[in-house]
């Protein structure tokens, strides 16, 4: 399995630096590369300078939801199925969930009585 994933030079910045990742048979995590930045075409150059007999050992690749990590992904190790990271996922799912509770809020604070609304502004969750 190979793995791409980011992270920032500086916290708030957007000067990132890509760290290639396999796991090797025995469960351990190497590195294969760490990269200058995250742009599709230095990811691809990587991935496709991967020695072939390597790359055929390929199978799947994990990476977040970078349009430009799944594309150099795709053009360059077209066999290679590609997963999603879970945190990733989980991030975009609590997102959503948090979205439809802030819209259920301000549609309740014209439906229910004040005292009631008071109740539930200011909570995460509905109490149970």
């Amino acid at each position: 399995m190979l793995g791409l994933d980011e992270f920032a030079l500086k916290k708030r910045h957007r000067d990132f630096v890509v760290i290639v990742t396999a796991r090797l048979p025995n469960d351990r995590l190497a590195i294969l590369a760490v990269l200058s930045d995250r742009d599709k075409v230095t990811v691809k150059a990587f991935l496709q300078s991967i020695p072939p007999a390597l790359a055929a050992m390929l199978h799947t690749a994990c990476v977040d939801m970078y349009e430009s990590y799944i594309q150099a992904v795709r053009e360059a190790l077209p066999w290679v199925q590609i997963v999603i990271d879970r945190f990733h996922v989980a991030q975009k799912y609590r997102a959503a969930a948090d979205n439809v509770r802030r819209q259920e809020l301000k549609r309740l604070k014209h439906e229910l009585p004040k005292p009631e609304y008071q109740q539930l502004k200011g909570s995460m969750w509905p109490p149970t």
